[in-house]
């Protein structure tokens, strides 16, 4: 299997010591050292792009300044790539895959008609990350998170990444528009990754861009408690935020997912 994998990174005060240690991992990856690698750039300078491109033999390079919402800048990668890859993948620089982290068996489900993404599990720190017991099992979940990195077949990328708005939450994003689009999203357990969720300052900036909540028609979005500024003041999406009217659509879409392939689902 053959992937390409969408990784955004921007500028957290330490040069390229988190971007680096992050390539080093996915370069000896033994299921993902030979994969096109498609790097969006923020706040960086063009030499250390540069730099980055060569020391890592990266496909494709999106350097911005300033700072942009992760959905727009992925959408902007994904239909630039000039990739033949089966498979996308996306994380972010702070997520360091391991030998615990299984791509191909995500890959094998993402493969199924009826399936949209599948997404690997993760632990925030080196200790839970040990403790950790794996169990092969995928788990269908509406919607995912990114902390452990996302599989979908590349066919699908269009209708994964739709969308014209600076979306808070992108993880949950693609998966509501696979979700809508009559696709299973599910959680493989059997994969780990360790996602050191955002070090110190980068929560503060992302405050700085003037983020939307998902479409009220599909998505509940909850605000947090007073006071509290990270995220824009809005809970994470989760399944249960999801609308009857969303599950509604879901179940018409994947009725003609079924029928296109011939009743076999």
């Amino acid at each position: 299997m053959k992937y390409a994998v969408c990784i955004l990174a921007c500028d957290r005060g330490m040069g390229t010591a988190v971007i680096d240690r992050h390539l080093q991992a996915l370069r000896s990856h033994v299921e993902l050292r030979d994969a096109e690698v498609y790097l969006g750039l923020q706040e960086f300078s063009e030499q250390t792009a540069a730099d980055l491109r060569e020391r890592y033999g990266i496909a494709g390079l999106t350097l911005m300044q300033g700072r942009h919402p992760p959905f727009f800048m992925r959408q902007r990668i994904v239909a630039s790539a000039p990739t033949e890859a089966d498979f996308w993948v996306f994380f972010d620089d702070d997520l360091f895959v391991t030998k615990r982290t299984r791509f191909d068996a995500m890959a094998d489900l993402a493969l199924h008609p009826s399936v949209g993404i599948v997404a690997g599990d993760y632990r925030r720190d080196a200790e839970s990350y040990e403790r950790a017991e794996l169990v092969h099992r995928y788990r269908k979940s509406p919607i995912l998170m990114l902390g452990g990195g996302m599989v979908f077949r590349r066919r699908l990328a269009a209708a994964i990444t739709a969308g014209n708005q600076p979306y808070r939450f992108d993880d949950s994003q693609y998966c509501l528009n696979a979700y809508l689009a009559g696709y299973e999203n599910y959680l493989y357990q059997g994969s780990l990754a360790l996602h050191l969720i955002f070090p110190a300052g980068l929560r503060k900036s992302s405050n700085e861009i003037a983020f939307v909540s998902q479409d009220p028609r599909w998505i509940t979005t909850r605000p947090n408690r007073a006071g509290f500024k990270l995220d824009n003041n809005y809970f994470i999406t989760e399944t249960k935020d999801l609308t009857a009217a969303a599950w509604a659509v879901h179940e018409v879409q994947a009725r003609l997912i079924r029928r296109r392939a011939g009743g076999l689902l």
